[in-house]
């Protein structure tokens, strides 16, 4: 028999200082106590939008007025299965203001992951700790080249060093400089040839998906970032299994580097990051300029190659 998912409106609302507001719940029962991001069922006849201003309405007091998809994520809880469209809410009208009695709280990232949050809201951190873009660089490109063009990309985002011809001493060597430019954290570097010499070096880890099928264990705790390429549902279930903090999929247009294979589109992006619960980049003949389509249909952001380094 099939399950019936309960369709849930979630904002999360950040301050102009970064911090974000969690709402404890105060009805008696098997979650109460525990901390959520405020919001609730989606109504008849409703779009996760418009559920989302009226549940800021009825239980903030506020009028959203700047807001963004943030991640769509299936949950199962034992009695009973949500889906959860959660949006960034970074702009609104009027005094937050607890309408039904709930106490609040307003706190960084780093103090909410230490509070009891309801299960369902675990992938959330993930999503607000990522950055909306996920910069490749061309398989042929100098130190000098990444540290001139990082400085034009702002504080939102991610680059993943895809230097196939080096051997791993050379790549680690190239690597090494990099991270001595000083232009990109550590962090914010993302490298794809294992993860020991990412843990070596203390950077992200981005696993082709070749890799992610032959991995056999889970991912070490302290990597900073962890990737995966997807392009199936088999794929979905071996990331989640090794525990992948996000993952690309597409491609999404036809690209010239695979003039051949057609792009699988939005709308099959958007089914399998619904299946996936975990913040997904879209990849594949796409820009900047494709960012909020991206958001709208459940991604963290998008992820290329040329369309960054022109």
């Amino acid at each position: 028999m099939a399950v019936a998912v309960l369709d849930v409106a979630a904002g999360v609302l950040k301050s102009a200082d970064g911090k974000f507001l969690v709402a404890q719940r105060t009805k008696l029962g098997r979650y109460c106590g525990q901390w959520e991001f405020p919001g609730g069922k989606i109504e008849a006849g409703e779009t996760s939008g418009q559920a989302l201003l009226r549940e800021l309405r009825e239980e903030l007091a506020i009028n959203a007025t700047e807001f963004r998809p943030l991640i769509t994520l299936v949950h199962q809880y034992p009695e009973f299965c949500v889906r959860l469209h959660v949006f960034l809410v970074t702009k609104w009208t009027g005094k937050v203001e607890s309408v039904e009695g709930q106490p609040l709280y307003w706190g960084a990232l780093t103090d909410l992951k230490d509070m009891k949050m309801l299960a369902a809201d675990a992938p959330i951190f993930s999503a607000l700790e990522l950055p909306s873009i996920y910069v490749f660089t061309p398989v042929e490109v100098s130190v000098d080249q990444i540290n001139s063009r990082v400085q034009t990309f702002g504080s939102d985002y991610f680059v993943r060093l895809r230097l196939p011809a080096l051997s791993m001493p050379d790549y680690e060597a190239f690597a090494r400089q990099v991270i001595q430019g000083g232009h990109i954290e550590r962090s914010k570097l993302i490298l794809d040839r294992g993860v020991e010499l990412s843990r070596k070096l203390g950077c992200g880890v981005h696993l082709p998906e070749y890799e992610l099928i032959q991995s056999r264990n889970g991912l070490p705790d302290d990597l900073p970032h962890s990737i995966a390429s997807i392009h199936g549902v088999n794929e979905l279930k071996k990331a989640a299994d090794i525990g992948v903090d996000a993952l690309v999929i597409g491609a999404i247009k036809q690209t010239d580097s695979h003039p051949r294979q057609p792009g699988i589109g939005w709308e099959e992006f958007s089914r399998l990051v619904e299946q996936s619960s975990m913040p997904a980049y879209a990849i594949g003949g796409l820009s900047t300029e494709d960012l909020n389509q991206s958001w709208i249909h459940g991604a963290q952001g998008i992820a290329g190659i040329s369309s960054f380094w022109r």
